[in-house]
């Protein structure tokens, strides 16, 4: 009789462990299917014949399944949180990239800006150059003319009359 209340609460222990293997491995979930699917210990819930220590404590593999489970659901979520953390960066990364793009951009356009005005610039500063440099050969041409005028007046005795002298009186000092 004392055998018979023994393989009759194995009997109920497995039926209990195959009604939870069933509920916990054959429901859809919104987990990971594979990590849901595949006994996580090397021992599987549904126990064989010749499964000895399953027999003897049939919480041990259940409990550590549960514990296997819970270990790798916080894996999970570690990986989660990290990935939403790269995709976080990696968005930012990309924020900050076309920024510093639009930068470049506008610093190319000023740059060409510079140029053109430089260039036109360079070119007035050759015209005006150009300019006082003609102005400067005119300005020796007539100091000289001046320098010949003032000796032809010395060399002959002549005085120079101003404009503003009534009725042509010279003064003589």
């Amino acid at each position: 009789m004392q055998r018979l209340g023994f393989v009759s609460t194995s009997h109920m222990l497995d039926e209990k462990s195959d009604k939870q293997y069933a509920e916990n491995y054959t429901r859809p979930s919104s987990r990971n299917s594979a990590s849901a699917t595949t006994p996580l210990s090397g021992n599987s819930s549904r126990r064989g014949s010749g499964d000895t220590s399953s027999l003897i404590d049939p919480d041990t593999s259940l409990s550590e399944l549960r514990e296997s489970l819970s270990e790798v659901e916080e894996k999970y979520k570690k990986a989660m949180v990290s990935n939403a953390q790269l995709d976080n960066e990696k968005n930012n990364l990309i924020y900050q990239v076309d920024t510093l793009k639009d930068v470049i951009e506008e610093q190319e356009e000023q740059m060409a800006e510079f140029y053109r005005e430089n260039e036109e610039k360079s070119k007035e500063l050759e015209r005006q150059k150009h300019m006082c440099s003609v102005l400067q050969h005119k300005m020796d041409e007539l100091k000289e003319g001046l320098r010949q005028r003032d000796e032809l007046i010395e060399k002959h005795g002549l005085v120079i009359i101003p404009d503003s002298t009534p009725n042509g009186d010279v003064h003589h000092e």
